[in-house]
């Protein structure tokens, strides 16, 4: 059976309500297992990013020896962390309190 024959038959009789059920129950057919397919392959690209993060995180954690001490944190870091925040608070205090009113035309 020639597929394309019976699809040009269908398109060329599409104005009788015979042809256009028949041709309408294959446009739904190809939309539904075409959104089933595109679920499919979400699914598997999900799983397979869920896996690829799971064994980065599982060979970080192997990576990593109990018991190692890291660097513990610097006050003069802290304070200097500190410092910048007071900044630019300060800043933001100033822009706001020399910030103009603008006047709304509307009233």
């Amino acid at each position: 059976m020639n597929i394309f024959h019976h699809i040009k038959h269908l398109r060329t009789y599409s104005s009788e309500p015979e042809y256009a059920r028949t041709l309408f129950v294959w446009y739904w057919q190809v939309l539904v297992v075409s959104m089933f397919g595109l679920v499919v392959c979400v699914f598997v690209y999900g799983g397979w990013q869920l896996f690829t993060v799971m064994n980065d995180a599982s060979s970080e954690q192997s990576n990593t020896t109990i018991g190692t001490k890291s660097t513990p944190i610097n006050s003069l870091q802290v304070d200097m962390v500190l410092q910048g925040f007071a900044e630019r608070q300060a800043q933001f205090e100033t822009y706001k309190a020399t910030t103009t009113r603008i006047i709304d035309p509307s009233l």
